[in-house]
């Protein structure tokens, strides 16, 4: 079942990057022109959705790798192409900036060990505190990446991912509750946030199995209600999503949201480069051309969901290209 790839999914993708998008400038508008709108925070529902549908994706893209080191290796290599040459690419320009104009940098300032640190996923503390990388919005892909190290490891072991994985990282958030002073590292891999893979593998297993969707997606639409009234609104939305997956996944959405499938393709580059762009069109609109701040959030956003869509088309799109050829060729000499 080939529901990763699904036009539900991609929809998804694309809904969740928005939000964290609109969350993101209302923040920059609050922030850089003062405009009394305050910061849209349910945005943040983006990034566990992000989670889900990853644990969701694991799942259903590795069926029919060796569980073994090969498995591993080849899963690796997979994200590796997926993740990591944007994400470089989106750092050394938060560098670049960083040291050609520091005063436009608000936050994580220019560190040489810390620019290392981030362009190889090591979480470390900011001045702030916060486990965040140069450029900010990575601190997400410091969980992926331990995600998809948990995963390799449990092929490598020879060990049935959708078991383990899951787990390990129930355990490890359990044994976080127990721990006052963390590390950078330990904070990454005891956090909640993690759970949210879960989800979307708990999801994914039950697409691939023989079990009655429908009865899964009551089951996990009742687990949702159960969440709400234990711990509030975050894991509703999660498991709520996944849910609606499992009832939704093999959905055609139909011609109107044929430009959101397409836009769920460019959500990466939507995630990693509107920070670039968002400040700085808020900033224009806002105060160089006097546009009301509701109207300079909205026109920021849908800009910047364009100018990223570009930036998928022009540079995610071939470099993915180039890097996954360079690797095959690799391969076969």
């Amino acid at each position: 079942m080939h529901v990763e790839r699904s036009e539900f999914v991609q929809v998804s993708r694309f809904v969740a990057a928005f939000l964290v998008v609109i969350t993101h400038t209302t923040f920059y508008a609050a922030e850089r022109i003062g405009s009394g709108l305050g910061v849209w925070h349910f945005g943040e529902i983006g990034v566990p959705i992000f989670f889900a549908i990853s644990g969701l994706v694991m799942v259903l893209s590795t069926t029919r790798l060796p569980v073994d080191p090969k498995g591993a290796q080849t899963f690796l290599l997979r994200r590796f192409v997926r993740i990591v040459p944007l994400y470089w690419l989106a750092t050394a320009v938060k560098v670049a900036v960083a040291l050609a104009a520091p005063a436009v940098v608000n936050h994580n300032h220019f560190e040489a060990a810390n620019a290392v640190k981030s362009f190889l996923f090591i979480p470390y503390f900011n001045a702030a505190g916060e486990v965040r990388p140069m450029h900010g919005v990575g601190w997400t892909l410091l969980h992926e990446v331990f995600f998809y190290l948990l995963f390799a490891g449990a092929l490598s072991a020879r060990l049935r991912p959708v078991i383990w994985v899951p787990g390990a990282i129930v355990a490890l958030w359990v044994v976080g509750l127990l721990i006052e002073d963390k590390s950078a590292f330990v904070k990454v891999a005891t956090s909640a946030v993690n759970l949210n893979f879960v989800a979307g593998m708990v999801a994914g297993a039950l697409l691939s199995s023989a079990a009655p969707k429908t009865a899964a997606a009551a089951t996990m639409a009742g687990c949702a209600v159960l969440l709400g009234w234990l711990v509030g609104e975050t894991p509703v939305v999660v498991v709520a999503f996944c849910a609606a997956v499992l009832l939704l996944g093999a959905l055609q959405m139909g011609r109107v949201a044929k430009p959101f499938v397409a836009l769920g393709d460019s959500s990466y580059s939507l995630y990693l480069f509107h920070p670039f762009i968002a400040p700085a069109l808020v900033v224009l609109l806002g105060k160089k051309l006097g546009q009301p701040p509701a109207v300079a959030v909205a026109v920021t956003c849908l800009a910047t969901v364009i100018a990223c869509h570009v930036v998928h088309l022009l540079i995610e799109r071939p470099i993915v290209r180039r890097v996954r050829g360079a690797l095959a060729a690799r391969q076969l000499a």
